[in-house]
């Protein structure tokens, strides 16, 4: 099977991310031309050299010698192929183009043998075809009346089933990290509510963000906030747009310089305190 010319890409999310955000014009262009090279590969491979990815971006030494390296921490390792790199969300992307172009070769391939057994058989490739679609058309009890057109069509529906399986996955994993960490408010149940997901989901798109959560984890418990007054962070606070970068460059690991942390409020105590004024 030939090399894929080309992959999708989504402008809202490209001009969402908060790394392309935080690049410049010229390392956005870098950027751009190592996902081009990582995808004609053949593989969604880069080599893991300074040298190689800099001649590859045309960012020649800034790419080694950016002090922020936001671009190289756009990449992770490869996960079948040692000493070379890919970026996750281009990684998923190809696989799932591998598996949808192997099942279409295949749908041929038995297209074919079915039109050539029929043109063999005579009136009886047609009987066996009548026979099949009946058969299709008779155990179809789990879809409505209306969608025989998505019946007769599995790779769409499968396609969609194992990417949906595979988003569950992973977010049952984070949930677990989630849960098992100190000083946060565990998720009550073993999966997202539907804004929660849609906030994980949107964060898997971002080139960077699974490896800044991985990092942030190793953070918890927030001293800013744990050691103060025990604030527990939510879920959906890791969710935030650039939370977890922050979180992994240690910017809640101390109260920020010249600010105190707030007090939680004292209710209770400032009834009192009215009480006592309007007896007086």
């Amino acid at each position: 099977m030939g090399k894929d010319p080309a992959f999708p890409m989504y402008a809202n999310d490209w001009l969402s991310s908060s790394n392309i955000a935080q690049m410049t014009a010229e390392e956005e262009r870098g950027y751009l031309r190592l996902l081009c090279h990582c995808w004609a590969s053949g593989d969604c491979s880069l080599e893991d050299s300074n040298a190689a990815l800099g001649a590859l971006s045309l960012l020649g030494e800034g790419y080694f010698n950016n002090p922020s390296q936001i671009v190289r921490r756009c990449l992770a390792e490869h996960p079948s192929k040692s000493g070379y790199l890919t970026n996750e969300r281009l990684f998923e992307v190809w696989k799932e183009r591998q598996e949808w172009r192997e099942k279409c070769r295949l749908g041929g391939v038995n297209s074919g043998k079915a039109r050539r057994s029929g043109k063999n058989d005579g009136s009886k490739g047609t009987s066996n075809s009548v026979q099949s679609k009946r058969e299709v058309d008779g155990n179809s009890s789990f879809t409505s009346s209306s969608s025989s057109k998505t019946k007769l069509n599995p790779l769409s529906s499968s396609s969609t089933d194992e990417k949906e399986a595979a988003l569950l996955k992973r977010e049952t994993k984070f949930i677990e990290k989630w849960n098992a960490l100190e000083g946060v408010l565990p998720n009550s149940r073993p999966t997202l509510s539907k804004k929660r997901r849609g906030m994980f989901r949107a964060r898997l798109k971002e080139d960077g963000w699974a490896a800044d959560c991985v990092k942030a984890f190793e953070h918890f418990p927030l001293k800013q906030w744990h050691e103060q007054n025990g604030w527990k962070p939510t879920v959906e606070f890791m969710l935030r747009g650039d939370v977890a970068m922050k979180i992994s460059d240690g910017e809640y690991d101390r109260p920020l310089d010249g600010e105190e942390t707030p007090e939680p409020l004292d209710i209770a105590g400032a009834l009192e305190r009215g009480r006592a004024e309007s007896d007086e």
